[in-house]
């Protein structure tokens, strides 16, 4: 996967979409007592991120946004990003 196709084609959200996204991830990191890296990690792979984008955005290594995912995973009892931001978005 080059750069270009890492990040989200549909650039940054703005309006009701993104104010809704925010409500659901507030609500979720609640939930489930997630940090707030691992909630700027939902947002990203929510906005299409992969992880490398995710590691540009928070300025760190594409290996720490994998813990952060591992992390997540146990909080969420799922075995995919799919299933995560699933679970995010219904």
């Amino acid at each position: 996967m080059t750069d270009d196709e890492c990040h989200s084609p549909c650039g940054p959200l703005d309006g009701p979409i993104a104010f809704r996204l925010e409500q659901l991830l507030e609500s979720i990191s609640i939930q489930y007592r997630l940090s707030p890296r691992e909630k700027q990690v939902l947002r990203g792979a929510a906005m299409g991120d992969c992880t490398k984008g995710i590691a540009q955005n928070l300025k760190c290594s594409p290996k720490t946004v994998e813990e952060y995912w591992r992390r997540i995973y146990v909080r969420f009892r799922l075995f995919s990003r799919q299933q995560i931001v699933a679970r995010l978005l219904w």
